[in-house]
């Protein structure tokens, strides 16, 4: 990511987060909260724990080394601590929130089971970083099966939580 790449790379990152179906999926999760976060004057930005594309999870993991496992995840946490206005973690991928949470050696505070049409588990925790108090939480949405009701039901049930944050 050159200076003089730039450009380009953003634009490629616009159009990802437009057409590929994971951002739209997360958009469609997000918009019962974007009026709530915006009232609140927050914002939200997509990271992706595991920036690899067409490669099973479990399989790059386990192809990990432990002290790769540990420099990913403390490379994820000097990026949250470089942003002091990130309040709040949101795993949409429950392998990664997972895998940050044991990486952390932190256990969930609260797993709430849900009915949104097929149950699911929402997960719900506090990391602190830098004398601050991050909120976790984790709605597993990055499945392929689940339904435009799913992700809708998932993400009123985030909004009731912004609410109360």
């Amino acid at each position: 990511s050159k200076e003089e790449n730039k450009k380009e790379i953003t634009l490629l990152k616009k159009l990802a987060h437009e057409h590929h179906r994971h951002y739209k999926k997360y958009l469609k999760f997000l918009k019962p909260s974007i009026e709530t976060l915006t009232e609140n004057n927050q914002s939200f930005q997509f990271f992706d724990l595991f920036p690899v594309w067409r490669k099973k999870q479990e399989d790059f993991l386990n192809e990990l080394k432990d002290d790769q496992k540990r420099d990913s995840i403390n490379a994820f946490i000097d990026l949250v601590d470089r942003h002091p206005n990130i309040d709040s973690l949101l795993f949409l991928n429950g392998g990664a929130g997972d895998f940050f949470m044991k990486e952390i050696k932190k256990k969930w505070d609260a797993i709430d089971s849900v009915d949104v049409g097929t149950a699911k588990t929402v997960k719900e925790a506090k990391f602190k970083l830098s004398k601050r108090k991050i909120d976790i939480y984790y709605f597993p949405i990055g499945e392929w099966n689940l339904t435009d009701y799913n992700i809708n039901e998932l993400g009123k049930i985030f909004k009731a939580k912004l609410a109360n944050m």
